[in-house]
């Protein structure tokens, strides 16, 4: 059996022959970053090293998915959020918020989601790299992504403690945030 065809089969809920060695969040090894000769800073921002290196965890390893991207910062920054890819780091570092799009409790229920956001920030550049990933190991192994439930995207979008927090003092608002990032 392909390790495409059970990481699917389980997806599916049919009987495969073995369990799968996959995971539904982004693979990357520092031997994959290594042998490319690639900066983890610099899979963020390209397409095609962001798909070569997903595709190592399979070259390398034999591990049944490539999955990307990398990092939580992909909705966010679509939003309106800035990234820091810490270039300036040699070792493996993911990406993080540096600059929110949230600042005070007004602001969540300000939030607006753009009708074009698949345009917006990286996403085209992690659906390049999707079909990039297709192209090259699709055939054999699962092609994967993933995004951020509203929680989670609100807690990149301000102050993951400033959350939390209103979760108990401003409830209304944090619905009328959450219920916007669902959409």
């Amino acid at each position: 059996m392909k390790p495409r065809d059970r990481v699917l089969g389980l997806f599916e809920g049919k009987e495969v022959d073995r369990m799968a060695c996959y995971s539904g969040m982004g693979n990357v090894t520092t031997a994959g970053l290594e042998q490319l000769g690639y900066k983890f800073a610099e899979v963020h921002t390209d397409p095609v090293k962001m798909a070569n290196s997903a595709a190592t965890s399979y070259k390398l390893f034999g591990y049944e998915c490539a999955v990307v991207p990398y990092d939580l910062c992909v909705e966010a920054e679509a939003l309106g959020c800035v990234m820091n890819t810490y270039e300036d780091v040699a070792h493996l570092l993911y990406p993080t918020i540096k600059e929110k799009l949230i600042h005070s409790p007004e602001e969540m229920t300000r939030v607006t989601v753009p009708g074009n956001i698949a345009e917006r920030g990286r996403f085209p550049l992690v659906m390049e790299a999707i079909s990039l990933l297709k192209k090259d190991i699709g055939d054999e192994v699962a092609i994967g992504s993933w995004f951020l439930g509203p929680f989670t995207l609100a807690g990149q979008l301000m102050d993951l403690n400033d959350l939390f927090k209103l979760v108990f003092k401003k409830p209304n608002e944090v619905n009328i945030l959450l219920d916007r990032l669902a959409d």
